[in-house]
């Protein structure tokens, strides 16, 4: 309150902070609508100042993600993957728990992944390729790659789902029939450790499940 000869003038005081309530594309609070627009990520819309909660800060990109329901796991996911890795080991079981061998490539292959934003190269070899030479390109095509002699190489596109599903697109094989194909792996990544599953088959047919453990060298 300001006194200004006889007279008073009173100011309003500045309103409390409000809870603020994500409904839609619009945030309520207790009086009505406090924000909308740029504050969820929309566009047309003139920018403002982050948002306050009764906990604090609500940071504009994660209002934007929730509302668009993307999943966090994913973009978690999509940051620990980047690096360059060493394959560990490589295992096949069928649905009684029993290992298959795969002899394209044998039990124990070396390999090597790398996976940038976005992109990802991978190398695969048989430790012995005495008995390989002029061999045709052999392996499952379903969710799988071939190899040629004890040989499989490949790179191209991936992008990363929902619950470590990632799919990935080969924009060049060694195995010319494996250009384009898109295959799905799930994966996850603990420390420096990189754990790939996929459903596939041997060559008779018969359903297995592959696990490839990975480390990271770079």
């Amino acid at each position: 309150m300001v006194a200004t000869g006889s007279q008073r003038r009173c100011w309003p005081r500045s309103p409390a902070p409000i809870a603020l309530v994500h409904r839609g594309t619009e945030l309520r609070g207790r009086d009505g609508i406090v924000a909308a627009g740029s504050d969820l990520g929309l566009p047309g819309h003139p920018p403002s100042l982050p948002l306050s909660t009764e906990d604090g800060i609500v940071p504009r990109r994660e209002m934007r993600e929730n509302r668009l329901g993307l999943d966090r796991s994913g973009e978690a996911l999509a940051e620990r993957m980047v690096g360059t890795w060493r394959l560990v080991s490589r295992i096949d079981r069928a649905a009684d728990g029993t290992i298959r061998t795969d002899p394209a490539l044998g039990s124990d292959p070396l390999g090597m992944l790398t996976y940038a934003r976005d992109r990802f190269a991978a190398q695969f070899m048989k430790r012995d390729r005495s008995t390989t030479s002029g061999q045709h390109a052999a392996g499952s095509g379903k969710n799988n790659t071939s190899a040629v002699g004890g040989y499989d190489a490949y790179f191209g596109t991936y992008r990363v789902g929902e619950n470590g599903l990632v799919v990935h697109r080969l924009e060049a094989a060694l195995t010319p029939g494996n250009v384009g194909l898109e295959v799905a792996r799930s994966l996850a990544v603990e420390d420096d450790a990189l754990t790939i599953v996929l459903e596939t088959a041997t060559e008779q047919g018969e359903p297995v499940t592959r696990t490839l453990s990975w480390e990271r060298i770079g």
